[in-house]
């Protein structure tokens, strides 16, 4: 009996590797000959890496939605809701879209000035030194004239809390940075960084790097959600500076874009920006405002980011929680 069911279990395992080879075969096959190598999914990782065996996966990137389902009827409601005759004409919109293998993209890869969205690149540069070196975020730094005056050439600027003269703990400017999108604490944090630790970010994700864009640098809603994914997978970061992260994202106080869109009871870890340029008449001439983040919908989350450009606020924040309402609608009955 036991010789017999010895045969069996070695019979049932030759059969299941002679299917694998055939099925390994058959998916290369497949890959070569419907499949080009730009349409493969590449991957994105470290590039500053110090490592001298490893090298860190970040996640993969499937080019033009290869391999994930578009949804084409989020995409007509969208665009309907874009086109009402009550937004102005100049007004500019672009959407990225990602729940599971479902995405959307309205022109996803436009690009925009970022403004406060690069506060969670900060963060997230901040937060990887702490991983090793904890004290990072006890640091005490003094808020000062020089950072001061800085604030004050930013046109509209909200204004900062922080005391002239001061100093404050990292972790405290950091809180301040994302929940209250505070401007003094933001430039107190980069003045105070070591060169070249920011850029490791963008280098590392493989975007273009703000420093050398000589103060005009732009980013699109696709490139943007790389910083949401390598927080969400927690593949940059440590699971718990990872989740240190979105607690102080969903902690965000802003409540016309995204927010607006969706039942209270729905958590929501994002940044907004807002940009506005002045004419030499000194009046507004481009207002833009973008809103990105991560929805907590129950067991199926996803991730969407909006940017605009127009002439109003009231409008281009209009515009987005009428587009996050109607996504959420339609993660809710699909």
């Amino acid at each position: 009996m036991k010789e017999l069911l010895k045969k069996h279990i070695y019979l049932v395992l030759a059969v299941f590797f002679i299917v694998s080879l055939c099925l390994d075969a058959f998916i290369v096959h497949r890959i070569d000959s419907n499949v080009s190598a730009s349409e493969l999914p590449h991957a994105i990782r470290e590039k500053d890496n110090p490592y001298g065996l490893i090298s860190p996966l970040l996640f993969y990137e499937r080019p033009d939605g290869v391999g994930l389902e578009k949804d084409s009827d989020l995409e007509k409601t969208i665009n309907n809701i874009i086109k009402k005759s009550d937004y102005p004409n100049d007004n500019t919109v672009s959407i990225y879209y990602r729940n599971g293998d479902n995405w959307l993209g309205i022109n996803e890869n436009q690009k925009f000035t970022p403004a406060s969205l690069l506060k969670v690149v900060v963060m997230i540069a901040y937060l990887q030194k702490a991983d090793s070196n904890p004290q990072i975020l006890t640091n005490q730094i003094k808020f000062t004239s020089e950072i001061k005056n800085l604030i004050s050439e930013i046109p509209y600027d909200q204004g900062t809390k922080l005391v002239l003269g001061q100093s404050y703990a990292v972790n405290d400017l950091i809180n301040r940075m994302i929940i209250d999108s505070d401007n003094g604490a933001a430039y107190t944090l980069i003045s105070n960084i070591p060169d070249g630790v920011i850029s490791e970010v963008y280098t590392d994700l493989g975007l273009d790097n703000p420093e050398k864009a000589n103060g005009d640098y732009t980013i699109s809603a696709h490139q943007y959600t790389f910083f949401l994914r390598i927080l969400y997978n927690s593949t940059y970061l440590s699971r718990e500076m990872s989740e240190h992260a979105l607690t102080l994202l969903s902690q965000t106080k802003f409540e016309s874009g995204l927010v607006a869109g969706i039942p209270n009871s729905i958590k929501v870890a994002h940044k907004y920006g807002e940009s506005i340029l002045i004419n030499d008449k000194k009046t507004i001439e481009i207002v833009e405002l973008h809103d990105c983040g991560i929805i907590y919908y129950p067991k199926r989350p996803y991730m969407l980011c909006i940017m605009t450009k127009g002439k109003s606020l009231s409008d281009l924040s209009n515009i987005i929680s009428n587009i996050s309402k109607a996504v959420y609608n339609k993660v809710q009955n699909p």
